[in-house]
């Protein structure tokens, strides 16, 4: 009896160790595009489809000729053609860069949308059906001027980094994904003596 009661004590601890792991997730870039809005004339929009877990997601950001500096990048999303993200970025120097990430313990994907100034992590929510912003930079503390940039790494770890534009200095928040709470714990790794760019696949 009591050798029964021990294998499925085991057995159990077993099972929300796997569960943990799968809530934690590896995640892995499926598309990087560091200069995603550089080429962009005014009124010239670019965009890309994924096919994802919850129907066909379109993302487009088109540069706008009539707008003020703070509103000139105009973001929209599509899932299934049904409008469900419609945002304005500020015009910036260096452009934005746009990444898809993908979580692969359950294919949920994610996009990175960033510019020297600020770096977002966007993702659907099949709970609220919408767009939800899961990391944004400046929510995030970091003592020295440096650039954000949201990555995945060789080992599969999704990182915030915060590099000082000689990339010799890089504070960094690694990011997992919680199934209970449909949502991203984190925490602060500190300061690394070289670039995150060393650590990318």
């Amino acid at each position: 009896m009591a050798r029964k009661f021990f294998s499925a004590m085991v057995l159990a601890c077993l099972l929300v160790f796997s569960a943990n792991i799968c809530a934690a997730g590896t995640f892995q870039t499926i598309y990087n595009s560091e200069k995603f809005t550089d080429d962009l004339r005014n009124d010239q929009a670019v965009d890309e489809t994924f096919n994802t877990n919850d129907g066909k997601l379109r993302l487009q950001i088109r540069r706008l000729a009539n707008s003020s500096a703070e509103k000139r990048m105009h973001g929209i999303i599509w899932l299934n053609n049904e409008r469900i993200y419609d945002e304005y970025f500020p015009e910036v120097a260096g452009g934005y860069t746009f990444r898809a990430i993908k979580n692969t313990a359950d294919s949920r994907q994610f996009y990175v949308i960033q510019s020297r100034d600020r770096a977002f992590l966007l993702g659907y929510s099949p709970a609220g059906k919408k767009i939800e912003t899961y990391i944004d930079s400046q929510s995030y503390y970091c003592d020295f001027q440096a650039a954000p940039t949201i990555v995945t790494t060789k080992n599969g770890n999704l990182i915030l980094a915060f590099e000082n534009y000689a990339g010799t200095l890089s504070a960094r928040y690694h990011f997992t994904w919680d199934n209970n709470k449909q949502w991203f714990g984190y925490s602060n790794l500190g300061t690394y003596r070289y670039s995150v760019n060393r650590d990318r696949p």
